[in-house]
C-alpha cells in the first residue's frame, strides 16, 4: 500500500475536522451514512517521550497528530484520515481494507 505524501493532505478548518470527525462517529447511532474514515482504526495515546498525545490512523499514513488534548488530536486526525482517503481517491488508488481493532492488533504483533 502507498501512503499519500504528508505535504498533499491539505489542512483543514478547525470546524471542517470537528465535522468530519462528528458526523463519522454519530452516523452508526443516527441511520445516516458513515464517512469512509470512521470504518478505520484510530489510536490516540499518550507518549512519555513526546510528552503529548500522538494520534495515529497505521491503516491509511504514516505520522498522525499530536497535542496536549487528547480529544483535539483525536479530532484532528478524524480530519487527517478523510483527507488521506481523498488525497487516494484523487489519485486513483485503492483504499486499504478497514480493519477491526483485533485484526489491527494481530497484523501489528506479527510486525514486532
Amino acid at each position: 500500500m502507498t501512503m499519500p505524501p504528508m505535504e498533499s493532505i491539505k489542512p483543514m478548518s478547525d470546524a471542517a475536522m470537528r465535522r468530519a470527525c462528528f458526523e463519522g462517529l454519530l452516523s452508526r447511532a443516527g441511520g445516516e451514512p458513515m464517512t469512509k474514515g470512521a470504518k478505520y482504526t484510530k489510536i490516540v495515546e499518550w507518549s512519555d517521550e513526546d510528552n503529548c498525545f500522538i494520534g495515529i490512523c497505521p491503516q491509511l499514513m504514516y505520522g498522525g497528530s499530536y497535542g496536549d488534548d487528547a480529544t483535539k488530536v483525536f479530532i484532528e486526525l478524524c480530519g487527517m484520515v478523510e483527507e488521506a482517503i481523498e488525497t487516494l481517491e484523487e489519485a486513483g488508488k485503492p483504499l486499504p481494507q478497514p480493519l477491526t481493532l483485533h485484526a489491527l492488533g494481530s497484523v501489528l504483533q506479527r510486525s514486532a
